[in-house]
């Protein structure tokens, strides 16, 4: 099964090198490695052109859904049997290939994704490590998936043949959670997803993101997200009220999670993702990610 590897980038190419070189150490004799760079002047593919295995273009359509379609075209336009995303912050740890192939061969997977392990700034607070912020969800392998993303997944080239999701909708890049409606769509129709815990990567969290600021900011895009996807099949004011009832449960559920010694992070993000909930129930979107179409993406 070979394997072509996408990495979308932007404006990032301290990061990038160090993610081509986690990914080429483990490359096959037919596998190649994809740089997307989303940046029209072209910064990543300077880092790029040092890397043998690499080939790499530009998409100048500000957004990473275009850059993840962009990644897709070139796919079906090869031989490749299965097509990898990582992002560019991130470093795969060994074995992390051979471990998405081997997962999806011994479950029939149509993908398999794998663990977003966070590597911290030695700057970063201490209650953000301890309050496990940055981490995600992980299941046994074989499992079940339940938050798909693109940051560390492998399609295998039959997914896109049974049309189970040919593209990322272009209408989140702004927002962020292209992936997420990408992946729903997939498992409606029928996709098979699946969890490989033994294939790894590595997430730099900067000291820029490790502060309440930002985690209010992301758990209020999240909650916006999430309602965008509810709003497919429930009425606004059910989401609304949804949303609401995250909000009014968050203190109780912090209060609960002091007194009994668990983790906080989830009731403590109850709060921020009711409001972003709520907000997509008025059409307000969190544009995070948003730029203007004529300025360098």
């Amino acid at each position: 099964m070979s394997a072509l590897i996408a990495v979308i980038t932007y404006r990032r190419p301290g990061l990038l090198e160090r993610c081509l070189a986690s990914i080429e150490a483990q490359l096959r004799p037919h596998d190649r490695i994809l740089v997307v760079d989303n940046d029209p002047s072209g910064s990543g593919l300077q880092v790029a052109t040092c890397f043998a295995a690499v080939d790499s273009v530009i998409e100048p359509v500000p957004g990473i859904a275009a850059a993840r379609n962009r990644a897709i075209e070139l796919f079906l336009a090869t031989d490749h049997s299965c097509l990898v995303f990582i992002d560019d912050d991130e470093e795969a740890r060994e074995g992390w290939l051979e471990s998405h192939i081997r997962t999806a061969e011994a479950h029939r997977a149509d993908c398999t994704f794998g663990p977003v392990l966070p590597r911290y700034d030695e700057s970063v607070p201490t209650w953000i490590i301890n309050g496990q912020f940055f981490e995600r969800v992980r299941s046994n392998t074989g499992g079940h998936v339940r938050f798909p993303a693109t940051n560390n997944v492998m399609i295998r080239r039959r997914f896109f043949e049974a049309n189970f999701a040919t593209t990322f909708d272009e209408r989140f890049s702004a927002t962020g959670g292209s992936d997420t409606d990408f992946f729903e769509r997939a498992r409606i129709a029928g996709a098979k997803l699946v969890w490989c815990d033994e294939a790894a990567v590595d997430e730099a969290v900067p000291s820029a993101r490790a502060n309440a600021r930002w985690l209010w900011r992301r758990g209020v895009r999240l909650g916006n997200v999430s309602a965008r996807m509810l709003l497919r099949r429930r009425s606004r004011l059910t989401v609304a009220i949804l949303g609401a009832c995250r909000v009014a449960a968050a203190p109780v559920a912090v209060l609960a999670a002091l007194v009994t010694r668990k983790g906080i992070r989830d009731p403590v993000m109850h709060l921020p993702k009711g409001v972003g909930m709520i907000g997509a129930t008025l059409g307000r979107n969190v544009l995070e990610y948003a730029r203007p179409r004529s300025a360098s993406n």
